[in-house]
Formats: structure tokens, C-alpha cells, sequence
């Protein structure tokens, strides 16, 4: 590579990337946003109650990406979860707020100083709060200083990192920022996007294409190569091999963990990967004769301090990666609290372990002296085993993956552990005093009434005149896929099927939701969307988030594990499917295993497991074809075609029908319009209670007729032969 080459400016490219793909009304937008900001600051600095607080980090964060308002220009600074724990203390955040929005500047950046030196004073604040309001009061002097703006104008300027810890690096971040922002004509609301995207580049110039590759075996080999080389000049020789071998993949372990299953699990979790959060540091507070160096690599999910708390931890060690449930540096109430769980709910705890069962060793040790001996195993069968080595000193619930076992090299290790953490999450929740909710992969029973809650198989199948071995074949593939559409052409039943389904499939009655798409319901319908509110004491305008009816049931059926919800959607088609569903998609077919994160209000969603979907969709106005294929591939597709066996099993059922005449009718026009047809009449048309040649004749006239004349137009002429010898079937029945 020639000098040229290594010294190719990356702005230009990174700049027209941005402003592509944002388009031409960002600016503007983000500085609207800003304005309504800084007007909330000037009229209520110093007094802010926490929903104008909530509302002051929405404003922060808005913007807008392909026409769609969103808020999470600077996430996860000024997110709901950060928000609300920096304005924990109200009273010293409005402190803050007025010291750096209120004072003269000088005065403004000695409290930026004190806060960046002192991250206590304002806990979660960071540089993003302070900065931010200082950007706000003059945006072509200062800038938000978060790690994206900072490492992209870093690798912009190619120059060393900036840090965020006192006033003077700060003020040294904003003269670099200024300088390059007029180089280039940047604008103050496009230069963190620009930023952001800067660093990404840099960072996959660093790393590769930055794809999610397996775990591997190379951190054990490295590993064990530090065993042998336990001091600082090796390190120092063998960073790279550190950072590419070690680190980087054990970091991207434990993120996919996180982020596809614990985050929803518990947002109570720490699940921020970084050194001292979640990730423990390699090297040795105090350097011993063994090495300046751990010879292993360790990161803890956990709700408190990784010292006083229950973990949730990976370990990765020279001869295995470790995967367990750690109870050893519990808290004696903790400790308490699991040990009357066991007590009271053995059975329904050691449920949620039993799947995993072949892989886990239970492992004890003696609480009041953990050094002088090696932990412990016990055999572990049941919940009485169970409960026996909790009161041994039980101490971790583990799974050993060996150097060079093959599952180190599997893409889906991540997805492994995540089903092993939410298995033993129950038993961690009941340490931590909560009202324990065991996860039931809960399969949709064949048959069999819960009295006054739900139908039977053959309750069903009576119901809908279907036979019963049609019904047992769909709840078996609801079992696996929790997605089913009813199609076919109207009149064949598709919604009475659904919702009597339903009333087998859900828990009870209050547990089925039913909506009809039509062609204005929108993702913000259907997940959550921002809606105007009038706010009580000034009636000024205000946008919030409210969930949509999706995510409400969600909701619902996450609080209710051990039971049933069904959403009945009618009419599927008849909206823009994949834009109503968005990331739904993904999650449907990954249920309880991947969350995304919502664009209004910034929260991580999944779908629950105990949540089954049933849509209906009408062939005659759009094919199945047609339909976006991502969402057909995820839905069990149940035919629903005109039958005349239910006709005449209905009408055996109702002596009081001319059932002779409604059956012939309907032979009459299948005949003729065939019986594969997609605009075929359905049976329900003729299924009417005291149908005779009157009843048959207005159905005839006034719901089969019309139809037929709007989706079946291109045969006039046998439509009107049709007609006639219909009539004529009538009139020798009446």
C-alpha cells in the first residue's frame, strides 16, 4: 500500500453515505426537535418533574430516518432506561441542570469539569448529559461528547483518542470538533451522525467485516498460553493476539447473550459489556508470584454489585468455558429467600432446570472457609436432590464445555447459553425476592376440557363441522410454530374457525384478542407509535409513545408465563403486512430467544412464547402469493376451501333447513364456478337457521349474486346462466 493510499481522507465518504441515506430534511428536523428542547429548558430549568425530564431525553434522541420519526439519535444516551436513572435524584439532577443552563459559560464548563471528574455527583449522566446541554446553549462552540463522536472525530482527524474526564479535554474535543465540522461544512445536528459513522468504519477496518464469527478455541489457546507466560513483557508482545483472541470474542459472546435473550429477560440485569461492569478485568488488582495476570477471563450478569450479588456468569478458563449459575458470593437474605423457595416450590423450580439436566454438575463448598477445599459435586435427579445440594452449600449450577469440544465452534453457542440462563434465571429470581414465574415452553394440548375456560379438540370439531383429525393436525404444528393463517375464498368460515380455535388454544376467554387489518392500520397500530396529547396545566402539544395493541397483549401474556394468549387477526391482507409487523417478523420466528429494540420508545421487545398469532386472509382479494413472503414463511398456512361435506353435516344438524335444497345450490354453483377456484362461494353463505326456498332465493339475490358479479366479471354470460338456473332450482322448491 503506498503512502496515497494509508492517508485517504475518510469524511468525504462517510459524509455523502450519511446524507444519503438520511436524506434531505434530517437537519432540519433534529433542529426542530432541539428548539422545542431548548424551550422546555428555558421555561422549566431547575423544576422539571420527571415526565418533562422523560420528555427532555426524548427530544434529545429525535429525529427522523425514511420519513419515520424516531428516538434514538444518541441511544442508548437519553434513553428511557438512562433517563430514568439519572433523574433517580430529581432534585440534584434540576441542580445540575441549572448550574450548566442557567450560569455563564465559564461557570457552565467548570460544572461540565466537576461532573466528567467526578461521575458520582450525577450517577449515569456521563459526558452525553452535561455535554449536551452546553451544545444546546451554542452549537457552533461546543459538542456532544459521547464514545461514538469522540472515536469517530479520533479517527477522522487521525489523531490519538479524546477522553471525556475534565473540562480541558472536553474544551480540547469541541476545538478539534469545530475545526473539522468547517472543513467540511458539516452542520451542528449532522456532525453525531457523521461521527458515528466514521468510527464504525474505523472499527471494521480493524476488526474485518465485523460478522458474527463462532467462539472458537483460540481464547482457551491463548489462555493457556499466558498460563505459561504469566507477565507483563508478554502481554505487552502479544496485545493483538489478546484483543483478536481473547477478548473481542469472549465480548461478542457475552453481547449476543444479552442481547438476544437477557435483556428482555430481566431488564433489571446489568447487561452492559464493559470492563467492570459485566466483563471482569484480566489484569490482577495486586500482582502475586503466580503472575500479574488471571489465566482466565470471567463476565457476570447480575442485578447488583458481582461481589454481594447472584450471577449469572461465563467463564472462560485454558481447559474449558464455564456456563453456570453462581450462588458463592450471594448475600446471606438471598441466600434466605432461595432456600424458602426450594422449600415451597421445589417442584415447580426444578422443572424449569430438568431440560438441561445431562448437562449440569451442581457443585458445593464450605460456606465458612470457601479456600480450604476444592468445590464439591453432587448427583442431582430431582427437586429433593436439588434442595439437598442448596443445603450442602450449593454454589454454582454449572455447564463445563471442554477445549475442543465442538460446540465451541458452533454459531448458535450464544443462543445455547441464553436457553441454560433462562432455565436457571427462576432460581435467581426467587434469591432476589421475586415473585418467581417459572418459563413454560407450554405445548397447545390435543384435546381436553379445563371446565369453563377452554373448548375441547372435539368440542371444536362439532362446532365447525370439521373432522376432529383436521383440528388435532393444526394444534400439532401450533405446537412447534405458533403462527397459523386461515385462507381461502369467503363464505368458507376462515374467522369462526380462528376464533373457535382460540377457545382451545388460550387459557380462557379474557386471553384471545381480535383485531381486522384494513388498509390505513399502520405499525403504529399494531406495535407503538407517537400520539398527540394536550397536557392538562399550559394545553400545549406533546407527542408520547403509547404501545400499540401487539405489544400490549405481549405484555399480558409475558406476565402470565404458565398461560395461553391468542391474537386473532382478521383480514390479514388487507393492510401492508410488512409494514404493520416491522421487526416482527424476526421475532415471531424466534420466540424468547431474540429482542429488538423499539424505535419510539427504546425499549427492548421480544415475543413471548405463550403467544399464538391466528390470522384469516380472503383469496378473492389478494392471492396468497402475493403476500410478503417473509411473513408467509413464518405462518402455518391452513386451507380453507368451500366444502360440501360441512354443508350437509350442518344441515343434518338443523332438521328444521330444506337441507336437500341448499346442498344442491351449492353443488350448482361450485359446478359452475369451480371448485378450485379462488372466488369460489364458500359454504357459510347457505349455512342460515330456518333456510327454505324464500331464505334461499334473498341469499341467492342479495350475498351470492353480488359477489359473483364483482370477482367473477370476465364470464357474464355464465353468470347470467347461472342465475337463471338458480332461480329456476328455487321456484321448483317452493
Amino acid at each position: 500500500m503506498n503512502g496515497g493510499e494509508e492517508t485517504t481522507d475518510p469524511t468525504p465518504h462517510v459524509l455523502g453515505q450519511v446524507r444519503t441515506t438520511f436524506g434531505d430534511q434530517f437537519v432540519a428536523g433534529r433542529a426542530l426537535a432541539e428548539q422545542e428542547a431548548v424551550a422546555l429548558l428555558n421555561s422549566r430549568a431547575g423544576s422539571l418533574d420527571r415526565d418533562e425530564a422523560m420528555r427532555l431525553g426524548q427530544l434529545f434522541n429525535t429525529h427522523e430516518l425514511a420519513g419515520r420519526v424516531r428516538q434514538d439519535r444518541f441511544s442508548p444516551a437519553f434513553a428511557g432506561a438512562t433517563m430514568q436513572r439519572v433523574t433517580e435524584d430529581l432534585d440534584r439532577f434540576n441542580e445540575v441542570v441549572v448550574d450548566l443552563w442557567t450560569a455563564d459559560l465559564d461557570a457552565a464548563l467548570d460544572t461540565l469539569g466537576g461532573i466528567l471528574g467526578d461521575r458520582s455527583r450525577l450517577s449515569g449522566a456521563g459526558s452525553s448529559l452535561p455535554s449536551m446541554l452546553l451544545y444546546l446553549r451554542d452549537p457552533d462552540r461546543f459538542g456532544v461528547c459521547i464514545n461514538a463522536t469522540m472515536r469517530g472525530l479520533a479517527a477522522a482527524l487521525r489523531c490519538p483518542p479524546f477522553r471525556a474526564d475534565g473540562r480541558v479535554e472536553y474544551e480540547r474535543f469541541c476545538e478539534s470538533l469545530i475545526e473539522w465540522r468547517t472543513r467540511y461544512d458539516v452542520a451542528p445536528q449532522e456532525a453525531d451522525a457523521i461521527l458515528t459513522g466514521l468510527w464504525r468504519s474505523a472499527r471494521d477496518e480493524r476488526t474485518g467485516s465485523g460478522t458474527i464469527t463462532p467462539f472458537g478455541q483460540a481464547p482457551l489457546k491463548f489462555l493457556a498460553d499466558l498460563s505459561a507466560n504469566n507477565n507483563g513483557a508478554w502481554m505487552q508482545a502479544n496485545q493483538v493476539r489478546y484483543r483478536t483472541e481473547l477478548r473481542q470474542p469472549f465480548v461478542q459472546l457475552l453481547e449476543q447473550v444479552a442481547e438476544r435473550h437477557l435483556r428482555e429477560l430481566d431488564p433489571q440485569l446489568d447487561t452492559a459489556v464493559k470492563t467492570n461492569r459485566v466483563l471482569a478485568s484480566i489484569r490482577k488488582r495486586f500482582p502475586d508470584e503466580q503472575g500479574e495476570y488471571y489465566p482466565y477471563l470471567w463476565g457476570a450478569f447480575s442485578r447488583g454489585r458481582k461481589q454481594e450479588d447472584v450471577q449469572l456468569a461465563v467463564f472462560v478458563q485454558p481447559g474449558a468455558l464455564e456456563v453456570s449459575l453462581f450462588l458463592g458470593s450471594a448475600t446471606g437474605e438471598q441466600r434466605e429467600r432461595l432456600k424458602t423457595a426450594l422449600t415451597t416450590r421445589a417442584d415447580e423450580l426444578f422443572a424449569s432446570v430438568a431440560p438441561q439436566l445431562d448437562w449440569l454438575t451442581w457443585e458445593t463448598q464450605d460456606r465458612e472457609h470457601p479456600l480450604d477445599e476444592a468445590p464439591r459435586q453432587l448427583p442431582v435427579g430431582d427437586a429433593r436432590g436439588m434442595r439437598a445440594w442448596f443445603d450442602a452449600g450449593g454454589t454454582s449450577i454449572k455447564w463445563t464445555i471442554p477445549a475442543g469440544d465442538a460446540r465451541l465452534d458452533d454459531p448458535q453457542l450464544a443462543d445455547e447459553i441464553g436457553r441454560l440462563f433462562r432455565a436457571l434465571h427462576p432460581l435467581a429470581a426467587a434469591a432476589w425476592g421475586d415473585q418467581v414465574v417459572v418459563p413454560i415452553d407450554a405445548e397447545l394440548e390435543a384435546s381436553g376440557d379445563e371446565p369453563g375456560q377452554r373448548l375441547s379438540a372435539e368440542r371444536i370439531a362439532e362446532a365447525c363441522y370439521l373432522p376432529a383429525e383436521l383440528i388435532d393436525e393444526w394444534v400439532g404444528a401450533l405446537t412447534t410454530m405458533r403462527q397459523g393463517l386461515f385462507y381461502g375464498p369467503p363464505g368458507t368460515g376462515k374467522t369462526y374457525v380462528a376464533t373457535t380455535l382460540a377457545e382451545h388454544l388460550a387459557t380462557s376467554a379474557e386471553h384471545i384478542e381480535l383485531v381486522q387489518f384494513h388498509s390505513a392500520y399502520s405499525y403504529e397500530d399494531f406495535i407503538e407509535g407517537l400520539r398527540p396529547d394536550i397536557t392538562a396545566d399550559s394545553g400545549a402539544l406533546r407527542y408520547t409513545v403509547r404501545p400499540g395493541l401487539f405489544q400490549e397483549l405481549c405484555t399480558k401474556a409475558r406476565a402470565a408465563a404458565s398461560d395461553t394468549f391468542v391474537l386473532i387477526i382478521d383480514e390479514m391482507n388487507r393492510a401492508d403486512v410488512a409494514a404493520v409487523f416491522g421487526e416482527l417478523l424476526l421475532l415471531l420466528e424466534y420466540r424468547g430467544s431474540r429482542s429488538v429494540l423499539l424505535p419510539y420508545s427504546q425499549r427492548r421487545f421480544s415475543v413471548p412464547r405463550n403467544l399464538v398469532v391466528l390470522g384469516t386472509m380472503n383469496t378473492a382479494d389478494r392471492s396468497l402469493a402475493l403476500v410478503d413472503f417473509a411473513l408467509r414463511r413464518r405462518f402455518n398456512a391452513f386451507p380453507l376451501g368451500p366444502s360440501r361435506d360441512v354443508l350437509a353435516r350442518w344441515a343434518k344438524a338443523h332438521p328444521d333447513v330444506d337441507g336437500d335444497l341448499v346442498v344442491s345450490l351449492f353443488d350448482l354453483v361450485l359446478d359452475r364456478v369451480g371448485p378450485d377456484s379462488p372466488v369460489a362461494p364458500g359454504h357459510s353463505y347457505w349455512m342460515v337457521n330456518d333456510a327454505d326456498a324464500v331464505t334461499a332465493e334473498r341469499i341467492w339475490s342479495y350475498q351470492v349474486w353480488p359477489y359473483l358479479a364483482e370477482h367473477w366479471f370476465e364470464q357474464p354470460q355464465q353468470l347470467a346462466a347461472l342465475d337463471q338456473d338458480v332461480r329456476a332450482l328455487i321456484a321448483e322448491r317452493s
